[in-house]
């Protein structure tokens, strides 16, 4: 091998070493600017999961108002409900004592009816006898003449 031949050989070498010290160079390139976009993802995506925290905090706080909210509307209904429980049973017991007054006072006007028909059944009775009595002394009076 001459010396023409061997730093022809060279120069190639050289040459294939620059080519792919370039590609290296394009590949870093391409690589560094993927990791830039893999980083701006990432920013993007950090951005996103603290947007999503904050949401979730807020639908927490939510929650808890509306658990509250619950738990005093709970609380206002099982106060109503107690106190329409309690007007109902003292409608109820106003009702009884109303029903027990009506029976008394029919009960004490049946009593007087059926006095006054016991009255009136021997007031009956009793004209009934002196109807008979003056019949008979108009029948006797009517002999008598």
């Amino acid at each position: 091998m001459t010396n023409e031949e061997f730093q022809k050989l060279v120069l190639e070498k050289l040459t294939g070493l620059e080519q792919g010290q370039s590609k290296l160079g394009e590949g870093q390139v391409k690589l560094e600017q993927r990791q830039a976009k893999l980083e701006e993802r990432q920013g993007k995506l950090e951005e996103g999961q603290v947007k999503l925290e904050q949401r979730q905090v807020k639908l927490e706080e939510r929650q808890v108002k509306l658990e509250k909210r619950i738990d005093e509307v709970e609380s206002t209904l099982t106060a109503k409900i107690d106190a329409l429980d309690a007007k109902v049973e003292r409608y109820g017991q106003s009702q009884q004592d109303d029903i027990k007054g009506l029976l008394t006072v029919m009960d004490k006007k049946l009593d007087r009816i059926s006095e006054i028909q016991t009255i009136q059944g021997e007031s009956i009775n009793i004209l009934a006898l002196r109807q008979l009595q003056t019949e008979s002394e108009l029948a006797a009076l009517k002999k008598a003449l």
